[in-house]
């Protein structure tokens, strides 16, 4: 079985950032943990089914299970996955987002496949990549 779920990426969806305005985001985060929860509810997600997050970000690269994103720029010290290791962070703000939402949806340590997609990558390239 193939699933696709398109979830919002703005740093904003992290209540951390924004104060006492984090009720205005939980209807969007709600719609998106419910989301998650029917990824979730599909047998062998993670396991025998890879689980792909595909993001915008300035180059095409698959990272590594391991990578891990930051949101210390937006003056929050938020990072996804919430344990990682040590290092620099190294994904772009899409995928980084995309991980925080999986920590809160999949709390089962489920490792994606982390896919940047360069946001000026050709039509073909986003074919192949859809493909592989």
């Amino acid at each position: 079985m193939r699933m696709a779920a398109v979830l919002p990426h703005p740093p904003l969806l992290v209540p951390e950032l924004v104060g006492n305005g984090a009720d205005q985001v939980v209807p969007v985060l709600s719609a998106c943990d419910r989301v998650l929860a029917r990824i979730r509810s599909v047998p062998g997600v993670g396991s025998t089914v890879p689980l792909v997050l595909v993001g915008g970000g300035g180059l095409t690269r698959r990272h590594p299970p391991s990578a891990w994103g930051s949101l210390a720029g937006f003056g929050v010290p938020v990072h996804a996955p919430a344990r990682h290791g040590d290092g620099v962070p190294t994904l772009p703000l899409s995928l980084t987002v995309g991980r925080w939402l999986l920590d809160r949806g999949l709390p089962d340590g489920t490792a994606p496949v982390l896919q940047e997609v360069a946001t000026d990558a050709s039509p073909t390239t986003c074919a192949d990549l859809g493909r592989s």
